[in-house]
């Protein structure tokens, strides 16, 4: 058994990450959790690119993430999390505290101008970290969209987060089972990193 998948207490360690991946396509998530080879798409790379392009914009900017920079307390770029109990670890784009508030926020480089699912998943997990780490409660987080420079607002309530504990569950027992999960068929198929493992 490889040790450092599984948490002291014997669960498998979740990312952030394939809790989006999860929502994105179930069967993309478990072909690369099962370590098949993702090819690097040329959108993931320009992606990748552009959003470090845009970090070094933002720190110029008389705006963060919509909030004037005076009201900006701190800013932290790369804030991550390991959470033993819940088998939960996740790295942030940022965590901004503005008056007093903590709030993650997620750059995405995407034609979507408005929050998709897995994306507000990804916030939620993020808000469920900060919160058992920090003991603050966290009421809202921002996905940043490039290249449109949008800023999306996602509300985050008690039950959004109870929902991510069930979401971790629920990824644990499909690769447990060790079933390929069902295709989702979609326009997004054309585009994903696995597709030629897909069948």
């Amino acid at each position: 058994m490889n040790t450092d998948r599984f948490t002291s207490d014997g669960k498998l360690w979740i990312s952030v990450s394939d809790i989006v991946q999860f929502y994105y396509c179930p069967r993309k998530f478990y072909l690369m959790k099962i370590g098949l080879p993702r090819k690097i798409m040329m959108k993931m790379d320009f992606g990748k690119k552009e959003y470090e392009r845009e970090i070094k914009r933002i720190r110029r900017r008389e705006e963060i993430f919509g909030f004037r920079r005076e009201d900006v307390e701190e800013l932290i770029e790369g804030w991550s999390e390991v959470d033993e109990e819940l088998g939960l670890s996740g790295k942030l784009d940022f965590l901004l505290k503005v008056n007093g508030e903590l709030i993650p926020v997620e750059v995405k480089y995407s034609e979507f101008r408005r929050p998709k699912l897995e994306w507000k998943k990804q916030i939620y997990a993020y808000a469920l970290l900060i919160e058992r780490k920090t003991g603050e409660v966290v009421k809202r987080g921002l996905i940043y969209v490039l290249p449109w420079k949008d800023v999306l607002e996602v509300k985050i309530d008690g039950e959004d987060k109870l929902k991510i504990i069930k979401d971790l569950d629920r990824i644990r027992r499909t690769l447990e089972r060790g079933e390929l999960p069902k295709k989702v068929n979609s326009a997004k198929c054309k585009y994903c990193e696995m597709r030629e493992f897909c069948g």
